[in-house]
């Protein structure tokens, strides 16, 4: 998967047009084009940034190869559904994610520790979201506050 792919996969497995995804960078929307396209390439600091917004490591914005470290055989029944219900670029991710990407190369491994959507979270507590209101996901949350206070203490 090269570095194109990449913004793509990560531009629309969060479900944002180049006019939105250029708007959280800075950038216009060509140049998001052009990166998908393969006509330009992106700088190390601008790749650094989107790395952080999306919680990836940089390797995996400029498209370095990677492993696998935890076959799909070990994924939840919940991981497995939502790979399952997931578009291509969604799968991609979640390959990456779920499967605990790991880059080799300079000596050092990355793995990646990329926290649960708000989005997975709801599937695995509630079976998914349309059944969730905001207050019991507010409700949830002040819960999940309230034991990291205890734990603290």
């Amino acid at each position: 998967m090269t570095f194109p792919n990449r913004i793509r996969i990560i531009r629309k497995s969060n479900t944002l047009s180049q006019k939105r995804f250029a708007e959280l960078f800075g950038v216009d929307q060509t140049a998001v084009s052009n990166w998908e396209m393969g006509k330009n390439n992106i700088d190390l600091a601008l790749a650094d940034r989107i790395a952080d917004y999306f919680k990836l490591p940089v390797e995996f914005v400029y498209g370095k190869p990677y492993a696998i470290s935890r076959p799909f055989s070990e994924w939840s029944q919940d991981e497995k559904a939502r790979y399952t219900a997931a578009s291509e670029e969604e799968k991609k991710m979640l390959e990456f994610t779920l499967g605990h990407g790991v880059f080799e190369g300079s000596g050092a491994t990355v793995h990646t520790n990329t926290p649960p959507s708000e989005h997975a979270i709801k599937i695995a507590l509630f079976g998914g979201e349309d059944e969730v209101t905001d207050d019991m996901w507010q409700e949830v949350k002040n819960f999940v506050a309230f034991i990291k206070q205890k734990k603290d203490q």
